[in-house]
């Protein structure tokens, strides 16, 4: 994985960002919000932006607002493996 900031990270901030990165692994595009809301047991989607903003603020990811999948983690290089 890449570098992470400094910014220590509450547990829900941590599970949050541990299910982007896992999503992106697994189907390499970002989660949306309701995919962000059954990955990390929650029916609310306002905390999930709440604790978006919160990555954001501490660093750990991009997100263009208004736009569909557009969460980065940042200093992640998502790579597919070649098929041989």
């Amino acid at each position: 994985m890449g570098e992470k900031p400094n910014n220590e990270l509450t547990n829900k901030e941590r599970e949050m960002y541990e299910y982007i990165v896992k999503h992106m692994e697994e189907n390499l595009i970002s989660p949306s919000f309701q995919e962000i809301c059954k990955g990390v047991n929650t029916k609310s989607k306002s905390c999930v932006h709440y604790r978006l903003k919160k990555l954001m603020e501490k660093g750990y990811i991009t997100l263009r607002e208004g736009e569909p999948r557009t969460i980065r983690p940042i200093g992640y290089k998502l790579v597919k493996e070649s098929e041989e």
